[in-house]
């Protein structure tokens, strides 16, 4: 399944390839990050951690033409704004990892290409 939408990336880039590696980098560590801290807030069920990961997630995943969980997340962070418990059976949450976790082999492998 492709996850990054390349033509957003290189719009959002200017199709200049450098700025599409640094959105694509940033886009990495920020997965990164986001994923600890979202399965510690779901651990400690701290649902303002949720919300301001997926806050600080969302903008920069969508420059990288992640846009295929934009509404999940979004859900997601109205969601615990407004306390409601999710769990990590919840579906949205377990297909927000799934794909953030094959998002990021495809960030390895475009930035390995361009």
């Amino acid at each position: 399944m492709h996850i990054i939408d390349k033509n957003i990336l290189l719009n959002n880039s200017g199709n200049d390839e450098k700025i599409a590696n640094e959105l694509l980098d940033m886009g990495l560590t920020r997965i990164n990050e986001s994923l600890t801290e979202m399965k510690q807030a779901l651990d400690d069920d701290d649902w303002n951690a949720l919300a301001r990961s997926i806050h600080r997630l969302r903008p920069i995943i969508n420059f990288c033409g992640i846009t295929i969980i934009n509404e999940e997340l979004l859900n997601i962070e109205i969601e615990t704004k407004e306390n409601k418990k999710i769990n990590h059976a919840d579906n949205e949450i377990e297909r927000v990892f799934e794909i953030l976790e094959s998002a990021k082999e495809q960030i390895i492998q475009l930035l390995n290409t361009i």
